[in-house]
């Protein structure tokens, strides 16, 4: 159980099984932004809307913060257990970021050997499936371009325990140091697309959930010229080894500047 303070934190984003029912009914996304918080919780005496809610997470298989937290955690601890860390090192845990798909959580490993890497945790049953497809592209993607900037995956796994809904996809990713996420917006003085640096999303005071603006910069030409024939390049090279060709979401965070070039983390 995550706890702190007598509060639980929990998922901000619907995770991709839910929002494709949400689709699929066009429930109004209002009934997630009000009730994220809930949906773990007991359905008893709580209204139709809410009911239909939970009932559509237990089919989902939506996982909570707390059951994504064990995920990572169960990982770490089979890793201790086949000797791939040692048992006296400090684990740090840190979940940065949240999508659709996965949960994101930076490990940090402090011992006789140093280190640092990503876990996507799986949201939810049908985010499962899709981190495992898009998680093996990119592994394809790594074994055959040779020139491929992308972080690597470097383990698809499986955690099976008896507090989580089903057997949830946990993929292990390289860690990209001093990097910030690479969006896309429309200039307000051009009225054309413009790349920026993503230092921090800046929200209302009382409303969390409502990104404001961002704090960052503009990218230069020059370096908005190399990301873009760094995109170009990596789907024309990925088109070779795949039998789709794959796609890039940039402001779904698929890319990373880490000062000097643009790495693709996630492809679509």
């Amino acid at each position: 159980m995550v706890e702190e303070n007598s509060t639980m934190p929990f998922h901000g984003i619907i995770s991709r099984g839910l929002l494709n029912e949400f689709i699929k009914r066009s429930l109004n996304v209002e009934l997630w932004h009000r009730n994220a918080h809930k949906i773990h919780e007991d359905s008893i005496g709580m209204s139709n809307d809410l009911s239909e809610l939970l009932y559509l997470k237990n089919e989902c298989k939506v996982l909570s913060f707390g059951q994504s937290a064990l995920a990572a955690r169960k990982y770490l601890e089979e890793q201790c257990k086949i000797g791939a860390m040692n048992n006296s090192s400090t684990i740090d845990i840190w979940n940065i970021k949240e999508g659709h798909t996965s949960s994101v959580w930076k490990i940090l490993v402090i011992g006789n050997t140093n280190d640092t890497y990503i876990l996507n945790v799986a949201r939810d049953y049908e985010a499962s499936k899709e981190l495992k497809e898009t998680s093996e592209k990119l592994q394809t993607i790594g074994r055959l371009v040779s020139d491929a900037e992308i972080a690597k995956v470097l383990e698809i796994t499986t955690i099976k325990d008896n507090l989580l809904p089903f057997e949830v996809i946990v993929t292990r990713n390289q860690w990209i140091h001093n990097s910030f996420e690479i969006h896309c917006r429309k200039s307000r003085v051009t009225d054309t697309d413009e790349l920026i640096l993503v230092d921090k999303f800046l929200t209302e005071s009382n409303n969390p959930a409502s990104i404001t603006s961002v704090l960052g910069r503009r990218f230069s030409e020059i370096e908005t010229k190399k990301i873009y024939g760094h995109i170009n390049h990596f789907l024309t090279k990925a088109a070779t080894c795949l039998k789709v060709k794959p796609s890039l979401n940039i402001n779904d965070g698929d890319l990373v500047w880490d000062g000097e070039k643009a790495i693709v983390v996630a492809i679509n």
